[in-house]
């Protein structure tokens, strides 16, 4: 559109049809609330609403929160509209890239923006010539075809069919090949990963001792973790993503790029971290680690430990956020494992998002009935279910959980993300003591693994009071943690309990109220009730608790004190402090 131009109006028919194309194409999935969500924004904007599109408005009157939605505490709105924009981005990018209407929703407003799309017309066919070389590499995933299954059709076809894919060839060069640290189809069994050498910021003999190699020790950490495929031989870049790690970015071969910076400041070394999507480079994660150890060698092998760590979680996170925006129907078993798995960041914390996790993992069985991690997924969900969802607490579904752990164990026991689903598993049903050594087993397997290190010390205390050395252990493991990392909630609730188990529960109070302000569960919250009903802050327990019912409808009291807690609680040698809690909370909190 020219600067003179003015922004085309578009009638309710147009906008109408549009809308149609959009849901029909599948990107939005068959289910998912993002559907109603994008008529809502836009349906707002038409109207002359659309001051009005923030979080609290689009909270309630869209995606089904009350009139106590806090923004603050509930990060929804964010996560769905994120998934709206990422639907769309997929679907112009291929179904919708002759739509007459653009609609988009740019990063920083809620506010949809509609714009006429230039549609390119095709021009005549050219003469037939020779076929043309394969190209290295892999295909984008968007609808381009080897050639050479054009070979089989005839002359007359081939002219036509072939125009799109020279012309594509002529303007984006061939992706340089690479050799993948493991091989997956189409980078659809795994998160492919470059980690590019770490570059020199100033001249410092102590920072170019510590950058060289620095790469290669990271990627062999990274490497420990079975869901990421680590590229190990990538065109020369000097740290830098050069042109073409960008064409294979682009072309799905690298998912992200990690690149890192090292400099000495006043004596003080540090490294800079930063994460980026391999598609358009932009950054998703970053992070500046200062010297904490007076030997170059010795923070060396801090720094690799501390990033592995952080980077764990964010790979998991923005690849869950790329899935999430296509149909359910297109993903492969790994990509519907990996929506289903559990991973901090991500989740929203309701009865239908878990269910709709139960779901997945099904359809990824369904695909590969002998793929373990899906198995392990299964085994997960069903006891966590069967522990928050009165309902849900069947035999039934215990037992096909007992059966998916035990399937899952037979396929994949090396595999550490199996072994952690597997070790929650267990602490659901309460085999603490086999929760515990199978936690150890993540460990051994990944020993970047951010939340097994500090489960295994926790879970033998999780319905008994912990000494002093394992909750100071607890304390030092949250607080080393960047601000912003979404494990942080887990870590938080588990010092609640260790503090609960201890009968200090104001301390106890005072991690879950720090736990909330990140993240909330039904055990979270029905645990901060205990605690507040033990204060004698009878109300404020109650009022909590009713406050879930509109994500966890079945949310009760009576069913963590009769059911679930002494569950996870019946190898613990005196857990009576720790029952009583419930139970008093239970009576109080019964409106009969």
């Amino acid at each position: 559109m020219n600067a003179e131009q003015k922004p085309k109006v578009f009638s309710p028919e147009e906008v109408g049809s549009a809308l149609e194309r959009i849901s029909g194409s599948g990107v939005l999935g068959s289910k998912s609330r993002i559907q109603k969500l994008l008529r809502y924004l836009v349906t707002m904007e038409l109207e002359g609403e659309g001051e009005k599109l923030k979080a609290f408005t689009i909270a309630t009157e869209a995606l089904g929160r009350g009139n106590d939605f806090d923004p603050g505490t509930d990060s929804i709105v964010r996560v769905e509209v994120n998934r709206l924009r990422q639907a769309l981005t997929h679907y112009y990018n291929t179904k919708g890239a002759q739509d007459p209407i653009k609609i988009e929703i740019p990063k920083g407003t809620y506010r949809p923006k509609l714009e006429a799309q230039v549609v390119e017309m095709p021009g005549p066919a050219p003469e037939p010539g020779p076929e043309p070389e394969p190209r290295d590499g892999f295909w984008t995933m968007h609808g381009r075809s080897a050639f050479a299954a054009f070979a089989t059709l005839a002359v007359v076809i081939l002219t036509v069919l072939v125009v799109k894919p020279v012309l594509e060839m002529k303007s984006d060069p061939p992706a340089p090949q690479l050799v993948l640290g493991r091989t997956h189809e189409l980078d659809r069994n795994a998160i492919a990963v470059a980690v590019l050498p770490f570059r020199t910021l100033a001249e410092s003999a102590r920072a170019a001792q510590l950058s060289g190699g620095m790469a290669k020790e990271l990627r062999s950490a990274l490497a420990r973790n079975q869901a990421l495929s680590l590229i190990t031989n990538i065109p020369d870049s000097e740290g830098k993503v050069t042109e073409d790690l960008r064409a294979l970015g682009r072309s799905g071969q690298i998912a992200y790029f990690v690149t890192g910076t090292v400099q000495e400041l006043s004596g003080v070394l540090r490294v800079a971290v930063e994460l980026l999507d391999g598609r358009d480079g932009e950054v998703i994660w970053a992070r500046t680690y200062p010297q904490d150890a007076q030997k170059v060698e010795a923070f060396r092998d801090s720094f690799i430990g501390a990033v592995s760590r952080d980077l764990r979680p964010q790979f998991y996170s923005a690849s869950k956020r790329t899935l999430a925006a296509k149909d359910p129907d297109d993903l492969s078993a790994w990509e519907l494992y990996l929506m289903a798995t559990w991973a901090p960041g991500e989740a929203i914390s309701n009865l239908d998002w878990e269910k709709e996790r139960v779901e997945l993992a099904q359809r990824s069985v369904a695909l590969r009935p002998r793929f373990g991690q899906a198995h392990a997924v299964l085994a997960d969900k069903l006891v966590y279910l069967a522990a928050v969802d009165p309902p849900s607490n069947t035999e039934t579904f215990l037992k096909q959980a007992r059966l998916h752990a035990q399937t899952a164990h037979e396929l994949a026991p090396s595999d550490a993300d199996v072994l952690f689903n597997l070790a929650i598993h267990y602490w659901h049903i309460g085999k603490i003591g086999q929760a515990t050594r199978a936690m150890a087993r993540v460990l051994e397997l990944d020993p970047s693994h951010v939340l097994a290190r500090p489960l295994v010390k926790s879970f033998p205390y999780t319905c008994v009071a912990p000494p002093d050395e394992i909750l100071q252990e607890a304390i030092a493991y949250d607080a080393a943690l960047a601000p912003d990392n979404p494990v942080r909630w887990v870590t938080l609730t588990w010092l609640t309990m260790l503090h609960l188990n201890r009968g200090e529960l104001e301390l106890a109070l005072t991690a879950e109220q720090r736990t909330h302000q990140i993240f909330q569960t039904p055990d979270t919250v029905i645990r901060m009730a205990a605690l507040l009903n033990g204060l004698g802050r009878k109300d404020e327990a109650r009022n909590l608790i009713e406050a879930q019912r509109r994500n966890w409808p079945n949310i009760d009291a009576g069913h963590f004190a009769e059911v679930t807690m002494p569950r996870r609680c019946h190898e613990a040698a005196d857990a009576e402090r720790t029952l009583q809690l419930y139970r008093d909370l239970a009576r109080d909190a019964d409106p009969g």
